[in-house]
């Protein structure tokens, strides 16, 4: 298969142009997409827009960062509603912290983790994603 061992992003595309880029990546045999920043105001996908994309094996990169002064403060509410939507599945959660002035990355999955128990995701559905989806992507067994 072409591009079997390959991820495509779609960095801070617009969501035109990003499954513009999916949808010809799937058309020549790519399976692997990730989409960041999906609920960033500069590169927002709807949901209808995710679950179409999720459908090619599109995951979707849920940052952290997002919720902050650096992206515009994305209501909380607007990631869980997505995951809730999209599905756990097609779900990355990273936090894209690190500058010097947001907390440090290890404090931000701290805070990213509480938020989503606090919107009722259980640790086994924070552990998926969190570990189990982002070694799907890279084509890593998982134990």
């Amino acid at each position: 298969m072409v591009g079997s061992e390959c991820i495509l992003a779609t960095g801070h595309l617009s969501p035109e142009e990003g499954s513009a880029l999916i949808r010809f990546g799937h058309s020549l045999g790519l399976r692997r997409f990730l989409v960041t920043h999906p609920e960033w105001s500069v590169t927002f996908y709807s949901e209808s827009l995710q679950r179409e994309l999720a459908a090619l094996g599109a995951m979707f990169e849920r940052c952290f960062v997002s919720t902050t002064h650096r992206c515009g403060y994305t209501p909380m509410a607007t990631i869980t509603n997505a995951i809730t939507d999209v599905g756990v599945d097609s779900t990355v959660i990273a936090t894209d912290l690190g500058q010097p002035d947001t907390p440090p990355p290890v404090e931000g999955l701290i805070l990213y983790a509480e938020h989503l128990r606090a919107a009722g995701f259980s640790r086994e559905q924070i552990r998926q994603m969190a570990v189990q989806n982002p070694l799907r992507l890279l084509g890593v067994e998982y134990p």
